[in-house]
């Protein structure tokens, strides 16, 4: 599983804890709001061919040069998208994809460069 966490100082969390209900009704909708734009933009770039390297050994399509948000081929890895949201309780939204390779993908391994697909989307929304 590739996910990005973001994870607040001490101070900031326990600033969000001090929050009365209603601010945190409002915290929350607003991030579950950029969860989803987040997770938005995720999906669009990997079915978006942004890149074009080598054709795949079987033929169908083609691999994302390093650097670019991976090609989408069976669909797999959007579709393991997901975003657990945030509610008023716990101000924390987590969001990545449940594909084996997703890692791999987004860091890139010993013999693959990066094609970073989650990180991008989170700098675009900062």
């Amino acid at each position: 599983m590739a996910q990005v966490a973001l994870k607040g100082s001490k101070a900031l969390r326990g600033k969000l804890r001090s929050l009365s209900q209603g601010s945190r009704r409002k915290v929350s909708t607003e991030l579950n709001r950029n969860a989803l734009r987040i997770d938005g933009e995720v999906k669009k770039s990997i079915q978006a061919v942004q890149s074009r390297g080598a054709e795949r050994p079987d033929g169908k399509g083609f691999a994302s040069l390093p650097g670019f948000p991976p090609n989408s081929d069976t669909g797999e890895l959007v579709n393991s998208a997901f975003v657990n949201q945030a509610s008023p309780t716990a101000l924390t939204a987590r969001m990545g994809v449940t594909a084996p390779y997703g890692k791999d993908l987004e860091y890139g391994t010993s013999k693959m460069e990066a094609r970073p697909f989650l990180q991008p989307a989170f700098d675009k929304f900062k």
